[in-house]
């Protein structure tokens, strides 16, 4: 059995691996960051690093897979489940919960095209767009509809894995209630109706005020 170091909070050598590449795949992508990097900051060999990954790619897969396997469950739950609107509330209240369990992972997927473009990962990103789309929007959604969704997935996602400096602005709250706030405003978005139906019309332009600049007077 693997045995963590005690300087380190009793992290095994695989963890402490997991823990840095995902400190520096978040700082500073996962393309710009070589093995090397990782390897010295932990002061162990780059042949110590391929004991455990055989490659960047491996270790990159490592950091993310638990957390798209955690949404491919969600996502075969709630599909047999009746599509009511109580169950997309609870739809997206489980999936804020999966980003924010596994924030790390969220982050590297969240902010580096590279690691969302990946061959190995971006099939399964794909997969669940569409499944989440399938789930929250019904059968046949207008395009309206589709709006709604992509936005209120949006709030969520980028609530969540904001970039460090953004994360100060709700600094004040919890972060169960940070989540909780998002998720309330994210499904308010998907049910944002209006009274005919329709969405209201587009308000008419502002008359271009015409501005008199100082100047001479000929």
């Amino acid at each position: 059995m693997p045995r963590g170091n005690p300087s380190d909070g009793g992290l095994t050598t695989r963890e402490r691996v997991l823990q840095e590449a995902a400190s520096q795949f978040i700082d500073h992508g996962f393309t710009r960051t070589p093995l090397s990097w990782i390897s010295a900051r932990l002061g162990v060999t780059k042949a110590a690093l391929y004991y455990h990954f055989e490659s960047k790619d491996e270790l990159l897969i490592a950091l993310v897979s638990p957390l798209l396997d955690r949404v491919d469950q969600l996502l075969e739950d709630m599909e047999k489940r009746p599509n009511g609107e109580h169950d997309k509330r609870l739809l997206l209240e489980r999936y804020a919960d999966i980003l924010a369990q596994d924030r790390r992972a969220a982050a590297i997927l969240g902010r580096d095209l590279n690691v969302s473009s990946h061959p190995a990962i971006a099939p399964r990103i794909e997969n669940h767009v569409r499944r989440l789309m399938d789930l929250l929007t019904g059968s046949v959604p207008d395009p309206e509809e589709l709006v709604r969704v992509s936005s209120a997935m949006t709030i969520i996602q980028r609530g969540l894995v904001g970039r460090a400096s953004e994360q100060k602005t709700v600094g004040a709250l919890s972060r169960d209630e940070h989540r909780r706030i998002l998720v309330r405003l994210a499904f308010g978005i998907l049910e944002q109706r209006f009274a005919d139906g329709t969405a209201p019309a587009d308000p008419p332009s502002p008359v271009p005020r015409l501005v008199s600049r100082p100047g001479r007077v000929s």
